[in-house]
């Protein structure tokens, strides 16, 4: 028996831009957990996590953003891209510099 998961639209969109930095995964309706982020995951290039399945994240030790979504990087040097974030990220996180990638970096 197979499963298919059915990926968002916006998920699709995400995917097809490069980032500045390596992207581990992109988080759907992340969520603050503690000093984590807790998200569906796709597109996980270590294939450690089931596509579509809920994981956390280690702890977040900077934000960054690009292209508009919001870069979650963290301790163990993991970079995930926030896609419609579930809760308040920026807030929750606002003890973290938050910066945008320069004009002319994101191509």
């Amino acid at each position: 028996m197979t499963s298919s998961i059915e990926v968002p639209t916006e998920l699709v969109q995400a995917a097809s831009l490069s980032f500045k930095f390596r992207i581990s995964g992109f988080l759907w309706r992340a969520f603050p957990h503690g000093a984590c982020l807790a998200g569906e995951i796709h597109g996980d290039s270590s294939e450690r996590f089931l596509e579509g399945g809920l994981i956390q994240t280690s702890a977040i030790m900077q934000l960054t953003r690009e292209h508009g979504y919001l870069l979650a990087h963290t301790f163990t040097g993991s970079c995930y891209v926030l896609v419609q974030p579930a809760g308040a990220v920026e807030q929750y996180f606002g003890h973290l510099y938050t910066h945008e990638v320069p004009q002319g970096l994101e191509d």
